[in-house]
């Protein structure tokens, strides 16, 4: 603890020239952590280890979303690998009748993965996963690979919006009917990821159109959840927004911008920004009521230009996790992260 703290007094001295010079090289380690998770079969436990370890599908997207931030041609590899290991585990269908979800796997000491039979959400699921194949295609991932997938990758998006209901907000899965504000952030970012490699990749502009009438729905939808009065989205539908609640109606709060429903130069961008830290201010300190770390958190600090917030949370982060990335930090965290980071450059 007295290390920890000496550490976290030497590093909030830092300059943000500084800072911004030692996230460069923060870039490639934690693109080596995620690469050294990755099993032999593709999969991305949550953390490292011997014992049994998690595979969670959802924060195994997130952490290639940032892994593909690395220049390296090992982050395309290891991307490629994780895709193929996912189209793989596809459900066709699912214990619900749903076709094109992943369950969460577990893996022993020895490396057998077992299938635990079910997942946390069908929509963010397969909507991070699309934003995986997007950023793999922008990062110049191989076209022939994706072409490959192209059936898979549209089972998956129609798993996504199996779920979705008039109001144009999609429901985490089909027996847990709540429409969830995070959720249908990422739904609306992977619809029009998904849009876009029907129109660049696969040269279908019909699909390319429906999609991103899709992601429009999901739009209004989320746009129907803004309660003016708290100056804050719903968390959930149905559900007013109570901003001294850490997880999840303030953390909800910053997926829109994170995944771009909103621009981060917006009245409301700006609005839920200054909301947030106004109701937990000790954030970058890590000083929440949460144990997790947050990094999407710092993700918006610096889509937001906040340079002073993404600084500390920087270094206290630092202080407290690296370069072990001991848990609570995990594959998820590290995704987030490399995003701040490529940013901070």
């Amino acid at each position: 603890m007295f290390k920890q703290l000496v550490l976290s007094a030497l590093f909030l001295t830092l300059p943000w020239s500084l800072t911004v010079k030692n996230a460069q090289a923060g870039l490639q380690t934690e693109s080596e952590r995620i690469i050294s998770l990755q099993l032999d079969s593709g999969a991305i436990p949550m953390t490292p280890g011997d014992g049994l370890r998690r595979i969670e599908p959802y924060f195994a997207n997130l952490a290639v979303i940032g892994l593909l931030e690395s220049p390296e041609p090992s982050a395309k590899a290891a991307a490629e690998k994780w895709m193929s290991w996912y189209v793989s585990h596809l459900n066709k269908p699912d214990k619900f009748g749903l076709p094109g979800t992943v369950y969460v796997h577990e893996v022993d000491a020895s490396g057998l993965e077992k299938s635990l039979d079910d997942y946390d959400s069908s929509d963010s699921y397969g909507a991070t996963f699309l934003s995986v194949a997007a950023k793999y295609y922008k990062a110049g991932g191989s076209e022939a690979f994706l072409r490959s997938i192209r059936a898979d990758l549209e089972i998956v998006a129609a798993s996504v919006v199996a779920t979705q209901g008039k109001d144009g907000l999609t429901r985490a899965k089909p027996n847990y009917p709540i429409a969830y504000l995070m959720d249908n952030c990422e739904v609306y970012e992977g619809l029009k990821d998904m849009a876009e490699l029907e129109q660049t990749v696969f040269g279908d502009d019909l699909k390319s159109r429906s999609f991103k009438e899709k992601a429009a729905r999901v739009r209004d939808g989320i746009e129907s959840l803004w309660d003016e009065a708290a100056g804050a989205y719903q968390p959930h539908k149905g559900h007013p927004p109570q901003w001294d609640v850490f997880y999840p109606d303030a953390t909800a709060q910053l997926f829109p911008i994170a995944n771009g429903v909103i621009a981060p130069d917006s009245v409301r961008a700006k609005r839920l920004w200054s909301g947030f830290n106004k109701h937990h201010s000790g954030w970058t300190r890590l000083d929440t009521s949460d144990s997790f770390p947050w990094a999407a958190a710092g993700y918006v600090s610096i889509l937001m230009g906040d340079k002073a917030a993404t600084s500390s949370y920087y270094q206290n982060v630092y202080a407290a996790y690296m370069p072990a990335g001991l848990w609570p930090w995990h594959a998820g965290e590290s995704g987030f992260w490399m995003r701040m980071l490529k940013m901070m450059k």
